[in-house]
Order: structure tokens, then C-alpha cells, then sequence
């Protein structure tokens, strides 16, 4: 597979990688970033480093770009800065229409979903799924948000979804779901997400 539209920008450089893909951070000082792709011959690795940046053929093209000092991750529509603790990837189903996934600790992950017809929107319970119970409903400014305990291999787990407007009549709904252990991680990581998003730039 070739390239997928989304980038990592930061440190006065810009990654865009190969289909499928991970962005993991390497080393304490953050300007170092690995680059996952997965292949016919399996898994393939590369370390991009901002202070001498170069592609890799087949995993990773490397070019300039803003010189902030940390990362935003950019897809077509909209950017965020990359929360602490989370790898960014995606699926290696094709068919999955989510441009990119957060992955944390032990099976934790928030996913983006829409934009969406605003009216078309679940509300209160109507967000639970089977075995699920809504245990809390709040807004953070404009954004409403749900929170729902449920089990999942035998072990609470939580899950959350943050719905916000994005333009007229649409809005984005940000999911995480977790272990009930790493749910304070995630709501942050998704206040990140959400406090940071702004326009993709050019």
C-alpha cells in the first residue's frame, strides 16, 4: 500500500508513513518518533530523528515542516497535538473508515467518529450497547459527554464518548474505551485531543 493522508508534524519536520502504519515516541526527549509499517515479509521499522531527519523507503517519507516543539498529528480535515502514553495507528482493515487510532496500555484506545449529522446523534442512554450502563452525563463547554461502565472478558472496562460541533450541523464524536484501571489516562488524553483540534494546515 502507498501512502494514507495523515501526518506527524513537529520539531521542523513532517512524517507522512506507508499504510499500515504506528508512530510510537522513542526515547525521553520526544523529538524521536518510530515508524511501524507492516509488509508481505511482516514487520518493518524506522527512526525518524528531528535533529537528523531522513525517509525511509517504503515506511516513512520525511520533509520539513513547523518548528514547534511538539507533535501534531494531521489528518485531512482537522490536527491535534499526540496525548502522553498513546501510540498513533490504524487498522489493518482497509474497509475501516476511521483515519487513525490512539492505542494505550493493555488494550486501551480512542477512536475518532464522523463528523456526523448533529440531529442524527445518539442522546443519554441511547449511547449504551449491549450489557453497557450509562453512569454519567456532563457537558465541558460545548462538548457533551457520556460515560458508560460494561465488562469485557470478564474485567470492567469503561468507555466514553465526547460529542462536539465541528461546523453547521455536523459534529465529531471522540471515543475512548479502557480498562476501568486506565480511565482517568484516557478521559485526559481526549481532553488533549479535544482542547488541541484545530484546521488542518497546509
Amino acid at each position: 500500500m502507498g501512502h494514507v493522508f495523515i501526518r506527524l508534524s513537529g520539531f521542523g519536520v513532517r512524517l507522512l508513513p506507508y499504510w499500515p502504519y504506528e508512530f510510537e515516541r522513542d526515547g525521553e526527549q520526544g523529538d524521536r518518533v518510530r515508524v511501524t509499517h507492516w509488509n508481505e515479509a511482516g514487520r518493518v521499522r524506522a527512526t525518524v530523528d528531528s535533529r537528523q531527519p531522513q525517509s525511509t523507503e517504503g515506511i516513512v517519507d520525511v520533509s520539513s515542516g513547523p518548528e514547534h516543539q511538539y507533535w501534531r498529528v494531521e489528518t485531512t480535515r482537522y490536527a491535534f497535538t499526540w496525548p502522553d502514553g498513546f501510540i498513533v495507528g490504524v487498522s489493518a482493515n482497509a474497509d475501516d473508515p476511521k483515519p487513525f487510532y490512539l492505542y494505550g496500555p493493555d488494550e486501551a484506545q480512542i477512536f475518532p467518529q464522523g463528523p456526523l449529522p448533529t440531529e442524527k446523534l445518539p442522546d443519554g442512554a441511547s449511547w449504551t450497547g449491549p450489557g453497557q450502563e450509562l453512569v454519567a452525563q456532563y457537558h465541558v463547554d460545548d462538548i457533551e459527554v457520556f460515560e458508560l461502565d460494561y465488562e469485557h472478558d470478564a474485567s470492567p472496562w469503561w468507555q466514553t464518548h465526547w460529542a462536539f460541533p465541528v461546523g453547521s450541523g455536523k459534529s465529531l464524536v471522540m471515543t475512548g474505551q479502557t480498562p476501568v484501571a486506565h480511565k482517568d489516562l484516557v478521559r485526559d488524553a481526549i481532553r488533549r485531543v479535544v482542547d488541541t483540534l484545530g484546521a488542518t494546515q497546509p
